[in-house]
Order: C-alpha cells, then structure tokens, then sequence
C-alpha cells in the first residue's frame, strides 16, 4: 500500500508544480470553503458541543419561577424552602448579579459580579485556586463580607499576588476581605469577577418577601440517574404546597428546571446552525467548482491515462493516482483554510457580546483540527470522484488515435446548473438578512440617538443611605453635566433603552377589579429626570413631561408609553388615571398619570423575552441603583 501511495504522491506534486495557475486557484477555492467551515465550526465546537467545565455537568441544571405569562425570578423564601423540600437534587443554589465599584486600589473601576448562596460552589464542584469558598453560616450572617475573585481579575488587577488572601477591598463604599480566587473554568452566562455571599442582604426585609422577585436565579446538581422529568415533577410538587400555604404571593407559581447548558448558550445555538448551514452550502459550491476545473483538465490528460492502460495499470489503480491528487489538492487547500480559520475566528468571537462568556474559550483545539483534516479529506474524495471515475473509462483506441473529441458536457452539465442554484440560494438568502437587519437598523425605536452618550454609574451605599442626599447628588451631576460646553441637555435614569437589568413591578388601575394573585399585569419601571425626555428625543402625544417640582415631598407621577395606555386605557383618555403600584410595601396609589409617551422601545426581560409596555417613574431616582447619565453633546 505505502509503496504505491508514495509513488503517487511525487508525481501529484510534480503535477501540480507544472500548473501553478490552476493549482493557486483550486487551493484559494477550497480555501475558502474549508476555512470557513472550521471557523465557524470552532465556534459551534466551542459554545455548543463541549461540555460544561465541572465534574459531570450534564447533571447540572437552571432553575427559576414560572407565572402565568411566562418565566420570573426565584423569591428567596420560596427557595429555601425548595432546597428543604426536594428530593431528586444533591443541592440547590442561587445566585444575583450585580455591578461592584473597586475602589482604594488603584484607580477606581466597575466590575461585574455576582452574589451566591454558599452552595453555588458545591453544586458546580468547584475548587478555588486560592483559599476558600463561603460556608453556610455566610448565607445567613448580615453585612458578611468575605469576597472572592476570579482568576481573571486576580492575575490582571493584582498581577497574580499570592498574598492576596486576606487583603482588604472597597466595593461600593463597603469593606470586604479577600478569602478565595476562582479559576477560569468558572463558567457563567454573563462575565463575573468577583463573588460575594447572599448573606450581605440577610437583615434587609424585602429579602424574606416572598413577593420580592429581584434576579435570583438558581442551580442545581441531580442526583446520579434522576431524569430531569423528576426533578421538575418534584419541585412542581413543592410549589404546590407552597401556593397552598401562602395564597396570597404563591398562587399560580410554579418551578421551570432546564439543562444549565441552555442559559448559557442556548440563546445562540440557532444564529451558529445557520452560520454552520451557510458555510456547508459555500462549501459544497467550491467542491463542484474544484470538480468542473478538474473535468475541464480531463480531456487533456485522456492520452496519459490511455498510455497508463497500455501499460498495464488497472482501472482501480487510475482511480487511487486521480484520487490521490484530488486529496493531496483539498489538502493543501485545507492548511491554506486552517489559517484564514485562525485569524477569522477572532473576528468573529469579536462580534459576539463582549458578556457572553462561552465565546471567549473558543480555540482551534483537537476536536476542531480533527473536524477540519476529516472535511479536507471528504471534500477532497467528493470533488475528485466524478474526474476521476469519467478519466478511468478512457477507450484506448480513441486516445491512442489522437481523437480529441471534447467531453460529454451535457451529461455534466448539472455541477454548473447546480453550483449556480446554491449561490441564487446564499445570495437570496443574504439579500433577505441584509434587507431585514437594514429594516431593523432603520425602525423607529421611539428616541432620537444621535449624538446621545451614556456613562453608567453607581453610588456607594454606605455613604448616601438617605434618600434626600441621593436626589442631592444626582441634581449637582446634571448641573455640572449641562454646564460642560459641548453638552446642550443632560438626564438621568435607572435604565436606558435596550441596556441594563429591566425592573417589572405589578400594577393595578384604580377603580378597577383587583387582578388574582400571579395574574397581576407587570410594566417596566424607569426612573427619570425631568429633562429626560427632551434630553433622548421623545416626543410626548399628550399631557406633560416631569417638572422640577414633582419631587419626594409631591404627589408622584407618571408617564406611561402608548402600548400600555392601548392595552388598559382603549376608549379613554389616560391623563389623570390613577395606578395602584402592586409591588410597593403598602401598595396604594402612587399618583397621577400626568403624560404618556411615544416610545415604542420594546423592553426585555429574563431569557430576553419581550414585554409590552414601559412606565417611566420620577421619584424612584432616589434609588441606589445603576443610574445612568445621559448628555446630548453637540455636533
């Protein structure tokens, strides 16, 4: 075998050395193909076929509250009570992200992070790299403040100092110690650097509301050979018990338990089998292009094939020397592909979301290389067998003759008809996508962008505890922010337009039937200055905009958007409604509907699914929360 394939080798080299011209341009073609097959391959290698990082991770799993309309997050009540309750999950964890100010080292900066139960290490099995994860009396311990980085953080803020354990940070104005890195391989839906312990929020009230839905989310390990079927029939169970015991916060809820594998990159995984799909379409092109310049040389090459046969050499044997040479042509093909791979795939984890985690592990591993070397030597087998089985049936008689008669064109004339309908179907295609990513570019999304910049920020609560000291801050930013020369409006609020985490607080309108427990309907809640509206370019269809007046000490007010004012205000005018505010502590009528607004942004909520309408708010502005400033600067 090694004698006849080494033979066959030499001469498809010296071959193809002969004919740079038609060599360049099959190599750059299967380049192409092959090239962008692994790219995109890594990619879906990477996000969606590897698994997890933790010690059997198809047993992990996502877990959060359902409600009628759609998913929500976990109450902590009611998830101390599923962790006591179930019966088909080694643990339960939940987790809350948040955005931390790092302050005191160095220059000051924004991290994100997230706040864990002391479970939420347990139920991944991950080990720190330094020192230690939280215990269990940190769950319940307030103000407990040990902290832990990820290794990310600790080798790029702190250059890898194994003496960080110990070390005293400022995060939002309050102190917490260093116990523990996390490495790496800590994997989470969004980026994370730093971990703190739920029990930071043990003596705050609302935390024990079983109303109280504020971005918990939980995980959990199954117990070896439990089906997730189980698990959900369980943990519906208790949920059931739980809408018995407490009616009034847990009518209608129930428990959603999916793969953990699908909050990660489930929201991906149809935009990469389409980019997948439309790869192996280019590919399958270039393959039939390859085979019609190779049925091209084949009339050329009848006489050498026709001097083989009288020598002896056997049909099978013309095969193997022509499909060496289509192989040996893919191959060269392919390391030209695994290049342009390398550097495209950079590119493309690139245009991924800078917190999308699962992108940035991409890599041209083993797994990719042997994708890659396996696709070079099918492409190489499909282009070359139709040459290759047309040349082996050269008659030996009209060669030797020198009848040069041109080949069969007709009978091959489907790889062009066939190559010319996949690229109608890619170019059709990517017409369709251009022309829908333009209309989306050019929709209308209810505020004018041009020129708006936006800075996030966020204020230390131990030093503005009070509410009046907050409004005090914010008023002195917006003057000095509108003072800047370059700056003709400035607002703020705890939210912008596509960007950040969406507050959905149920509501009410006065006057009307209460809606049943769970069934409540929500809108988004946005805190804004007065000069927000002028400032993002909203035009308001009727009423009145925020005044400075409507303060702490006023009534309050609103400014509701027309989806809501369609859904629940049809036949009538909604100026001077009134809104029952179902989420508040004592929930009564917060005040008089004074406007309502033309912006149609679409708000999204958790897994991105889309809710309706939006309920700009004034005096939540007072809030510690992420408060966003937004200056519209001159051309």
């Amino acid at each position: 075998m090694l004698a006849t394939i080494l033979p066959d080798l030499r001469f498809t080299l010296r071959l193809l050395a002969k004919s740079p011209a038609f060599t360049a341009v099959a190599v750059l073609t299967l380049a192409l193909g092959i090239g962008a097959n692994t790219a995109i391959y890594s990619v879906v290698h990477s996000v969606l076929l590897r698994a997890l990082p933790y010690p059997q991770a198809d047993r992990l799993v996502a877990l959060s509250e359902t409600r009628p309309g759609g998913d929500d997050s976990i109450a902590y009540p009611n998830y101390r009570d599923w962790r006591a309750a179930q019966h088909t999950m080694e643990d339960v964890a939940v987790y809350r992200r948040d955005d931390f100010n790092l302050t005191g080292n160095g220059e000051p900066e924004r991290f994100s992070g997230l706040f864990v139960t002391a479970s939420y290490f347990e139920v991944l099995r991950v080990r720190p790299l330094l020192g230690r994860t939280f215990t269990d009396t940190e769950d319940d311990t307030p103000r407990s403040n040990p902290l832990i980085l990820s290794e990310r953080l600790w080798r790029t803020r702190f250059g890898s100092d194994p003496n960080v354990l110990g070390r005293k940070l400022s995060l939002n104005g309050i102190g917490y110690e260093v116990v523990g890195v996390a490495p790496n391989s800590l994997l989470t839906r969004s980026s994370t650097d730093l971990y703190a312990p739920l029990g930071f929020y043990a003596d705050r009230p609302y935390l024990h509301n079983r109303s109280f839905h504020a971005d918990f989310y939980g995980i959990g390990r199954l117990k070896a050979g439990i089906p997730i079927e189980q698990a959900n029939a369980d943990l519906q169970l208790v949920a059931q018990n739980l809408a018995v015991r407490y009616p009034d916060s847990n009518t209608a809820r129930g428990v959603k338990i999916v793969p953990l594998r699908e909050t990660i990159v489930g929201e991906y995984r149809s935009m990469l089998l389409l980019l997948l799909s439309a790869v192996a379409l280019v590919l399958v092109i270039t393959c039939a292009n390859v085979a019609t310049l190779l049925l091209a040389r084949a009339a050329a090459r009848r006489k050498e094939i026709a001097l083989r046969v009288a020598l002896g050499a056997t049909r099978q044997r013309i095969i193997g020397q022509l499909l060496t040479e289509s192989v040996v042509l893919s191959l060269l093909g392919g390391v030209v592909g695994l290049a342009l791979a390398f550097w495209s795939k950079d590119a493309i984890v690139a245009l991924t979301p800078r917190d999308a985690p699962a992108f940035q592990a991409v890599a041209l591993d083993g797994g990719v290389l042997a994708f890659a070397a396996a696709l070079t030597f099918v492409a190489g087998l499909a282009f070359g067998a139709i040459p290759a089985w047309k040349l082996s049936r050269t008659e030996l008689h009209t060669a030797i003759k020198g009848s040069d008669a041109p080949l069969p064109q007709h009978r091959y004339s489907w790889l062009v008809a066939g190559q010319i309908a996949l690229a109608c179907v890619i170019l059709t295609s990517a017409g369709v996508l251009t022309k829908s990513f333009r209309a989306l570019h050019n929709q209308p999304v209810g505020f004018d962008a041009t020129h708006l910049l936006t800075v996030g920020l966020k204020l230390p609560g131990m030093k503005y505890k009070s509410p009046y000291k907050r409004e005090a801050f914010f008023n002195q930013l917006l003057q000095e922010v509108e003072a800047l020369p370059s700056v003709s409006s400035a607002a703020i609020g705890n939210n912008i337009p596509f960007h950040g985490m969406r507050v959905l607080e149920p509501f009410s309108v006065a006057g009307r039937p209460q809606p049943r427990p769970g069934e409540e309907p929500k809108a988004e809640i946005v805190a804004v200055s007065p000069n927000y509206f002028r400032t993002m370019g909203i035009p308001l269809v009727s009423g009145r905009a925020f005044q400075t007046e409507d303060g702490l000490e006023k009534p309050e007010v609103v400014v509701i958007d027309e989806s809501l004012a369609r859904r629940f205000f049809p036949n009538q005018d909604p100026i001077g409604q009134q809104l029952i505010d179902l989420g508040a502590d004592n929930p009564g009528v917060p005040g008089t509907l004074s406007a309502w607004s033309r912006l149609c942004a679409m708000s999204w909520g958790h897994n991105r699914q889309p809710r309706s309408s939006i309920a700009p708010r004034r005096s939540d502005l007072t809030s510690r929360s992420l408060c966003l400033s937004a200056p519209r600067v001159t051309s």
